[in-house]
């Protein structure tokens, strides 16, 4: 319904602590997309946007995953949308990371090939760490 009313989609996904402990990650994340592109038709992907994050990540005091992680994961997700979809669906959708962004840690996500951008929660309630972060991220690209 958003879709066809001309709307962009942000599509948040993740998986527990649990998930991720029993190698479930991806997995879990695969099921969530798959489930998803049931009602994307292949040329509305360049309004979709699809967020990580990690659930095990998010809220104060959580450790978010590595960059390194976060590269892998986009990666895959990125790959699994061109084998179900195909590549000009895959490069038209944009890939971010939520998961306890900060104007810290900001410039290591920024500098990933596959991710695009943030969803930034707490940190964007201090607008001198958010202004950092926008920065960052407009300075990466």
């Amino acid at each position: 319904m958003c879709l066809s009313s001309g709307l962009r989609v942000t599509l948040t996904i993740g998986e527990l602590p649990y998930q991720r402990r029993w190698g479930l990650a991806l997995p879990t994340l695969r099921k969530q997309v798959l489930h998803a592109m049931k009602g994307i038709h292949h040329d509305e992907w360049d309004r979709i946007v699809i967020a990580y994050e990690p659930v095990w990540a998010v809220g104060e005091g959580a450790t978010p995953c590595s960059p390194e992680e976060a590269q892998r994961v986009n990666t895959y997700l990125r790959n699994l949308i061109t084998k179900h979809v195909n590549a000009d669906a895959a490069a038209a959708c944009t890939l971010t990371y939520t998961g306890s962004v900060n104007d810290v840690n900001a410039a290591d996500y920024a500098s990933l090939k596959d991710v695009e951008g943030f969803v930034v929660g707490r940190a964007g309630l201090d607008m001198t760490k958010l202004k950092s972060i926008i920065h960052t991220l407009a300075n990466s690209q």
